[in-house]
């Protein structure tokens, strides 16, 4: 079997991935990375056989010359193959360079990422109280797993709470919990998140949507680790490390009297921001092989994506963020049906209606202008069934220029 590395990696690297791959699937291998192309001649190159099985953007393994399809059924083969794409795949990101795309749950090899996984290692460390800043979908709770994960107290309680979805009136009685018989309903004393998570980390998320009277007694238990259950009078201390989240501006709510400037300034010891997808394009090549992959291991069929349909879902914004990105290669798994390769049409109508954000200047008037002429040969071919005369006349050029361009976008086929 042939290994093609399509990224630069240390060569030591991959002689150690060939040596395990040898081992344990009993098989000869010979690879070829970047820089070592020269090793094979053009007529032993010429001699391999075509693509049996494409994997991700890291590799590609072809069948050898000496392949008998009497040996064993194709989907048997199929089914090893498959196998060792899995087993690189998952050795290269726990044995190589490419460990430092993955923190955690979090993924992100953009240098911003990789800036955020610095620093939040540092503070993991530390018993200081964290404050999360990030739009929703960009993962402030799996950052917040991840905080307590890598601290002195990973081996205690993890306790996450999202503020917003406690009603006005219980939210108190959940926070410090409250004695029998403070109130109507209250048949045995119930211990609140402080007291359930001491010793651990308490996770406070949407921290912005909480009411500013509760803010006030939320203060004193951040500033002391004190407290008093709802209906007693004796004052509790635990030892409970803090991290909180928003997707809101919280100095804007300061500044319209909506949080209360004290606790501002004491949750936001050290303050992290997950920078939201748009801001790191780069990063979703990673995350939708990430993703399709977890979606393999749940069931669903292993398919391909097409380099267009990859290179679009890059170009996308993404206001649901990580979350959103993960939801739509979901559907579009379900939605493709017996294609073995996913195509923009099979994503949500959310996701590909339209290819250029007004207002957006994240990408170059260039950029943007092919992405728009893309879509707009994509219409007019989907609409005449891939007749290329017509969908030349309706969009106004010539037969050779659409071919021309239908090459450039690799639309040359429906599928």
């Amino acid at each position: 079997m042939l290994l093609k590395f399509k990224q630069a990696i240390q060569l030591e690297s991959v002689q150690t991935l060939v040596r395990h791959i040898e081992k344990r699937f009993e098989i000869q291998l010979v690879y070829l990375d970047g820089a070592n192309d020269a090793s094979l001649s053009r007529q032993e190159c010429r001699n391999w056989e075509p693509a049996l099985f494409t994997t991700s953007e890291i590799i590609k393994v072809l069948a050898g010359p000496d392949f008998s399809p009497q040996l064993c059924e194709v989907k048997e083969i199929v089914s090893v193959i498959n196998e060792i794409e899995s087993y690189i795949s998952n050795y290269i990101l726990k044995n190589s360079r490419y460990n430092d795309v993955v923190f955690g749950e979090l993924i992100g090899p953009s240098e911003i990422m990789q800036s955020l996984f610095a620093r939040t290692q540092n503070v993991a460390m530390t018993h200081s109280t964290v404050l999360i800043r990030g739009e929703n979908g960009v993962g402030k709770d799996l950052l917040a797993q991840e905080i307590h994960s890598r601290s002195s107290r990973k081996d205690e309680v993890f306790i996450a709470q999202n503020c917003a979805a406690i009603p006005s009136a219980l939210i108190e009685s959940e926070f410090f919990g409250h004695r029998k018989g403070a109130f109507s309903g209250a048949t045995q004393d119930r211990p609140g998140l402080f007291d359930r998570a001491n010793g651990g980390t308490l996770f406070l998320d949407e921290i912005g949507d909480m009411p500013l009277a509760m803010q006030t007694r939320l203060l004193r238990a951040v500033e002391m680790g004190q407290f008093s259950p709802v209906g007693g009078d004796q004052i509790k201390a635990v030892d409970v490390r803090l991290i909180f989240a928003t997707h809101r501006d919280l100095g804007a709510m300061v500044r319209d009297g909506l949080f209360r400037e004290d606790l501002y300034y004491r949750i936001k010891v050290v303050e992290l921001r997950i920078p939201p997808l748009r801001e790191r394009k780069g990063d979703v090549e990673v995350l939708v092989h990430h993703f399709l992959k977890r979606l393999v291991d749940k069931g669903y069929s292993r398919k391909t994506i097409a380099a267009d349909t990859l290179a679009f879902l890059s170009s996308r914004n993404w206001p649901g963020n990580v979350r959103q990105l993960d939801n739509e290669l979901e559907r579009a798994l379900i939605f493709s049906g017996d294609a073995e390769e996913l195509q923009i049409e099979h994503f949500s109508d959310d996701a590909a209606k339209k290819f250029v954000e007004p207002r957006n200047l994240t990408t170059t008037m260039p950029a943007q202008v092919e992405i728009l002429e893309r879509e707009l040969i994509l219409l007019a071919l989907k609409k005449h069934g891939w007749n290329k005369t017509q969908a030349a006349k309706t969009l106004g050029i010539s037969r050779r220029n659409l071919i021309r361009k239908v090459g450039k976008y690799h639309l040359e086929t429906k599928s």
